[in-house]
C-alpha cells in the first residue's frame, strides 16, 4: 500500500475485507513507521501513509487516532520547507473532512488544537496565507464548540 499508489485502494480492500482484528496488527505498524521511520520515508511512501490514514479514518478504525496523532508529531515547528507544510496541510484536510470522527477524541482534539497554533505562527509569508486562513478556521470552528476539550 506504501509503495503502489495505483493498486492501493485494491490492497485497501483486500485488507479490510480479511481483517478479522478490526486492523489493529495494521495500526501498530503503521504507528512503527510513524514514529521510527517517518523521516526516511520517500515523498511517495508519506503521500500513501497519509492516504491510508484518511482511509482509515473515513472507515471508522478503532485506534487510528493513536496513528494521527503520531503523525501530527511528525509536523515540526518552524519548519516551512514543502514536506512539512504539506504534511500540515494534509493532516488538517483529514480533520475538516471527518470533523464528527475527531470530535470523538477529546485528547486528540486537544493535540490537534496544541499543534496547528504551535506551526500557525510559522505561516505568517504572503505564500501561505491560503494554509493560515485554513488553520484558522479550522481553530476557530474547535474551540467555539469544544473550549472544555481545549482547556485539557
Amino acid at each position: 500500500i506504501l509503495t503502489e499508489p495505483t493498486l492501493a485502494p485494491k490492497y485497501f480492500r483486500d485488507l479490510n475485507f480479511l481483517s478479522r482484528d478490526n486492523l489493529s496488527v495494521v495500526i501498530e505498524q503503521l504507528v512503527m513507521i510513524a514514529v521510527e521511520k517517518y523521516q526516511k520515508l520517500t515523498d511517495v511512501s508519506r503521500n500513501q501513509l497519509v492516504w491510508i490514514v484518511r482511509e482509515l479514518v473515513r472507515a471508522g478504525i478503532n485506534s487510528v487516532d493513536l496513528l494521527c496523532w503520531n503523525l501530527m508529531r511528525q509536523i515540526a515547528g518552524g519548519d516551512v520547507s514543502n514536506r512539512n507544510l504539506w504534511l500540515a496541510e494534509s493532516m488538517l484536510d483529514i480533520y475538516s473532512e471527518n470533523r464528527s470522527w475527531l470530535e470523538k477524541y477529546p485528547i486528540l482534539i486537544a493535540s490537534v488544537i496544541y499543534t496547528y497554533l504551535r506551526i500557525l505562527e510559522d505561516h505568517t509569508s504572503p505564500n501561505l496565507g491560503s494554509l493560515k486562513q485554513k488553520e484558522v478556521n479550522f481553530l476557530v470552528g474547535i474551540i467555539r464548540n469544544h473550549f472544555t476539550d481545549v482547556c485539557m
